[in-house]
């Protein structure tokens, strides 16, 4: 593709010119966001222009796709135009960061791999830069070098100009602000404590006064002020201080203050003398366990899950006896979650917690019986093991009877099923219950009322910010490795950490050594820690969820191991399985319960990629000659269906080049057929170079040409390009010159459409040649026109006519109608790049009435269109117009997605030069909406005209 190939040479050149733009540019988000060049401010535009350039800069030298920014600057808001608003707002900041420079030569904000890079030096941003001078200075602190310390930490908060990324909408941004916040605040209170470790009482007292009028909410702050007064030999004012904060605390939260404020309070009341010697001023006082503390240890690196946390925030203001179900497949984070939910909110359950793990999933032992459990709560409630009955329903009802006035937390680990949880829920709304599972407990949800959370793996700012947690700044320095580690670990809480721990643990030195072994390594090798420990060996934790299935469920998941394609439907399950439908969904509904698959969309399932890695090793167990019976039986099965899907798409007047099918299809119309192809076009692409891996050279040729009926009106020919030379390689190892040909005709137009104009010219070319040889006088002829529009695309018009003329003329005599009709299209499009617009309105019509007396909507929708074009070019604009808005309606009711939008381009520059620039405008934005989708270059020249014309 033309637009890709500059794209990436702009990226190289780019690189090739290593950091002299980045020397020129320095970007402010600590306060206002401000940028700078040479020491000169640079005006940003608008808001969400401003938007984008704080989500590049910080994360400078990154590079950050389409969907990812859209996610940033809008979330779940994004509108309909977002794709194009993106255009147009880095088309603009290239105009404001690089006046000098056009649009498509930008060095600074480059595209690169489908997304945008900000080539600066990271450290050239405050955001950046601040939370790298704050580490240092706590690696200073822990060095015991406080002078040095105190020196960094004042350098890092002169930074702030005022709010983090004042006045930036969307939810990265605020997402940001409230992290920087946060990381300002940890500085300033590591600030005050460094003046307190260096005797400096009443220049902290003077700094905490201020800050906890700011932050009058923050307990820490209100600790170090009064340990501050207390040095001061202000004892009674740090009381004093104490009850204020109370107060407040009680008053806007309705909460008592924590354990470790309660705790300096106190020790400040008898006068601890340690208080005046201790090294850490804040230690917490030790407490009596007067109730059940069963929590487990917090992580303290806890990352993400804001909407999880949101949720269980709002359970709590609402209270219910109904338990909360926090599910998810093994290594996603649902322990963690839980138990750092509970600290977070242990302070306002005051009758304590209490914990069990049931190891429903643990290959080593059964799960645990919740009579065993029951047991070990009520000793911990106080009951003597004398009093505590045998019977199961009498420990339950004595539990019950126990908790039904208190407040606690109780969490319920690792459950197998829904009647394991069922003895060890309270019946007071008064106790928070968390139940962690694999499984979905839909019973617990359907008869106990229990509230779900879903945990799916982390987003790419998630996973990035849990490796930083785990190894520090080296994220930063290898952007690149994180970058594969991130796609490799797929998100995974528990595979990050893994990876992560390599590097902390020095088992890989570098994070590029950690990726390059995960790349490297064969499945899920790479992510094990030390033999024996099977929680950190991801292996071994998804084979505690696979060997808990029933023999069906299981054996679908095995075989699921040899599916090529990310999306699986009940018929292709049926087909692996060689089951029925009814059977295929009960053991995908098996799985999904299990979270080994996930549910996409109505009837559609997924993999998470390191769940897929372990299916597949597990389908390598299989015997070889069942692997590739299924292998044949699943390619088939796509063969089969995509012929039939094909049927309903070809024109009348089109042939397949498979022929008709010898039995009934299973669509009712075109509209299914459709749907059927944009939902499995993703494994059809697949399914091409498995065929041919594992030896099926004939389906490996037949699938992209019984799918490019649908590739013709949607166009994703970036993503098939691979496919379909995979296939040109298998028609010619089975010796099919027919069938080769065929393929290099329809690689041929790919390249065109991508606007590689002399590549599809030589696949024409190559593919007439074949033809001529072997005698195809049908097949000569596509590819004359083929070579015929090539030629014209290249500018060489008169060339092209000599091609289409006698293409016409072959189609005529054989008596294909429908060729004939679309190489008088080929004609029209090289008259009118001629400037023989008569003749090309000509040529367009005499298409349009053979198309519409062999009913050939398809045909017609091109005809209209090309006929609008010419009329505009005759500056005929009302008869434009109609014609133009016919193709539209006949283009849209084909489900022609890309030939709807190249239509709605000509409409809609027709309209705004014409004057109607708000309706031309948003014709031009929905083009627009079509061609980013697929990458097709018309997107770039949409955005340019929009440019030029100050239509934005």
């Amino acid at each position: 593709m033309a637009a890709d190939q500059s794209t990436t040479n702009d990226a190289s050149a780019a690189q090739g010119e290593g950091d002299a733009f980045s020397d020129h540019l320095r970007v402010g988000l600590l306060g206002p966001v401000l940028a700078w060049r040479d020491g000169s401010e640079i005006s940003l535009g608008a808001a969400k222009q401003r938007a984008l350039i704080s989500a590049l800069a910080l994360n400078a030298d990154k590079s950050l796709s389409h969907p990812w920014l859209i996610e940033a600057l809008w979330g779940d808001d994004a509108p309909e135009t977002a794709v194009q608003s993106l255009y147009t707002y880095v088309f603009e900041l290239r105009r404001l960061l690089e006046p000098a420079r056009p649009h498509r030569s930008a060095r600074l904000l480059v595209s690169e791999n489908a997304g945008y890079r900000l080539r600066l030096d990271p450290e050239r941003v405050d955001a950046v830069a601040f939370p790298r001078r704050v580490a240092q200075a706590r690696q200073l602190l822990a060095a015991g070098r406080h002078e040095e310390a105190l020196e960094e930490l004042e350098s890092a908060l002169e930074m702030w100009r005022g709010n983090a990324l004042t006045g930036i909408p969307g939810p990265y941004a605020e997402a940001q602000r409230i992290r920087l916040e946060d990381v300002r605040l940890a500085a300033l209170e590591e600030r005050a404590q460094v003046l307190l470790a260096t005797r400096r009482h009443e220049e902290a007292v003077a700094e905490l006064a201020g800050l906890v009028k700011e932050f009058p909410l923050r307990e820490k702050l209100h600790s170090l002020l009064m340990m501050a007064l207390y040095r001061c030999g202000r004892q009674a004012e740090a009381l004093e201080h104490y009850t204020l904060a109370r107060s407040r605390l009680v008053a806007e939260l309705a909460v008592e203050p924590g354990k470790d404020l309660r705790g300096l309070h106190e020790r400040i009341l008898r006068g601890d003398p340690a208080l005046d010697f201790a090294a850490d001023p804040l230690r917490p006082a030790r407490a009596l366990p007067v109730v059940p503390r069963q929590l487990p240890s917090d992580v303290p690196d806890f990352i993400g899950r804001s909407a999880a946390l949101a949720r269980l925030e709002e359970m709590v203001a609402r209270p219910s006896p109904a338990p909360v179900v926090i599910s998810g497949m093994g290594g996603v984070g649902k322990t963690v979650l839980a138990v750092h939910f509970a600290h977070l909110v242990a302070d306002r359950f005051a009758d304590g917690h209490l914990f069990a793990d049931l190891h429903g999933f643990d290959p080593a032992r059964e799960p645990t019986p919740p009579g065993e459990v029951l047991g070990h709560w009520l000793w911990a409630l106080g009951v003597s093991p004398a009093l505590i009955p045998d019977e199961l329903d009498a420990k339950a009802t004595l539990f019950r009877s126990l908790v039904a006035d208190k407040s606690m937390i109780i969490i319920v680990d690792n459950a197998r099923s829904a009647g394991q949880v069922r003895p060890l829920l309270p019946g007071s709304a008064s106790c928070l219950t968390l139940v962690t599972s694999r499984r979905r407990l839909t019973g617990l949800i359907a008869r106990e009322g229990a509230r779900d959370i879903g945990l799916e793996a982390f987003a790419r700012a998630e996973t990035v910010a849990l490796l930083n947690a785990v190894v520090g700044d080296r994220v930063a320095a290898e952007p690149a490795a994180v970058a594969t580690i991130v796609k490799l670990t797929g998100g995974l809480p528990l595979a990050v950490r893994i990876a992560g721990a390599r590097t902390a643990l020095g088992s890989a030195r570098t994070l590029h050594g950690v990726a390059d072994r995960l790349a490297a390594d064969r499945g899920l090798d790479a992510f094990s820690l030390a033999p024996g420990d099977d929680a950190a060996d991801l292996r071994a934790v998804f084979s505690w969820s696979f060997r808990a299935l029933g023999p069906a469920a299981a054996r679908l998941f095995r075989l699921i191991g040899l599916h090529p394609g990310p999306l699986l439907t009940a018929p292709v399950a049926a087909a692996l399985a060689r089951t029925s439908l009814a059977a295929a969904h009960q053991a995908l509904d098996a799985l999904s319960e299990a979270h080994l698959v996930q549910e996409s969309g109505p009837g559609c399932f997924r993999l998470h990629d390191l769940i897929s890695a372990y299916a597949v090793e597990l389908a390598e167990e299989l015997p070889p000659r069942e692997r590739a019976s299924v292998t044949e039986r699943m390619l088939r099965h796509y063969l089969h269906t995509a012929h039939a899907a094909s049927l309903l798409l070809i024109p009348p007047g089109g042939v397949s080049p498979l022929g008709p099918q010898s039995s009934a299809g299973p669509f009712a119309s075109r509209a299914e057929a459709l749907d059927w192809f944009r939902i499995h076009l993703p494994n059809l692409a697949a399914a091409v170079p498995l065929a041919a891996r594992t030896g099926y050279d004939e389906i490996a040729w037949q699938l992209p040409l019984v799918v490019w009926e649908y590739l013709l009106l949607t166009k994703p020919w970036t993503a098939w390009l691979p496919a379909y030379r995979v296939a040109l390689e298998a028609a010619t190892r089975v010796g099919d010159r027919a069938a080769a040909a065929w393929v290099q005709h329809d690689l041929a137009f790919a390249h065109k459409c991508l606007r590689h104009f002399g590549e599809a010219y030589v696949l024409f070319q190559q593919a007439h040649r074949t033809r001529h040889e072997i005698g195809d006088r049908w097949g000569r002829a596509w590819s004359l026109m083929g070579m015929g529009t090539a030629l014209s695309s290249m500018g060489r018009h008169a060339e092209a006519i000599v091609c289409l003329q006698p293409a016409r003329a072959v189609f005529s005599q054989v008596g294909n109608t429908y060729g004939e009709s679309m190489t008088l299209i080929g004609l029209s499009e090289a008259c009118s790049a001629m400037g023989r617009y008569e003749d090309a309105l000509a040529f367009a019509v005499l298409a349009l009435e053979e198309h519409a007396r062999q009913d050939g909507q398809l045909g017609m929708g091109y005809a209209l269109h090309c006929a609008g074009h010419a009329c505009r070019l005759l500056g005929r604009d009302g008869e434009a117009v109609g014609y133009l808005e016919r193709a539209l309606e006949v283009r849209q009711r084909m489900g022609d997605r890309w030939g709807r939008a190249q239509t709605l381009k000509v409409l809609g520059e027709l309209l705004c030069d014409g004057g109607q620039v708000t309706i031309g405008v948003d014709l031009l934005h929905q083009a627009l909406r079509t061609f980013s989708q697929v990458s097709d270059p018309l997107a770039e020249d949409i955005c340019a005209f929009l440019a030029a014309s100050d239509y934005r």
